[in-house]
């Protein structure tokens, strides 16, 4: 199952508990994919060692150059990350065929293999 996320620094532990509420809930192989603005590498390093121990989950980060959103209007509220999934199709590898995004502000509490 693929997953596409999309974080800061500040979100990592609800990127966390996203992943292992999934886990809870599915035997699929997950291969979570994280788009991402600024984030030190070594809390990237940290979020894959978690993913692999605790959630048996393989986490691949993608820095989003602030290029792709340079010509959009942005709301003082509003954070260019809501937009990074509107470019999943340009960043992903095209072995990817299918992936489902998940906001980091919710907790699985079911099976959604069917969903997916």
């Amino acid at each position: 199952m693929n997953i596409l996320l999309t974080a800061n620094s500040r979100y990592l532990c609800a990127v966390k508990t996203v992943i292992y509420s999934l886990r809870q809930h599915t035997e699929r192989e997950l291969n979570v994919f994280l788009f991402y603005d600024q984030m030190p590498l070594s809390e990237l390093k940290n979020l894959q060692r978690y993913m692999q121990k605790k959630c048996r989950a393989s986490l691949t980060g993608y820095q989003v150059k602030e290029a792709f959103f340079s010509s959009l209007q942005m709301r003082d509220h509003f954070s260019p990350i809501v937009y990074y999934r509107l470019i999943a199709q340009e960043l992903l590898p095209e072995i990817v065929s299918r992936i489902l995004y998940l906001d980091v502000d919710l907790i699985v509490n079911g099976n959604i293999d069917a969903f997916y």
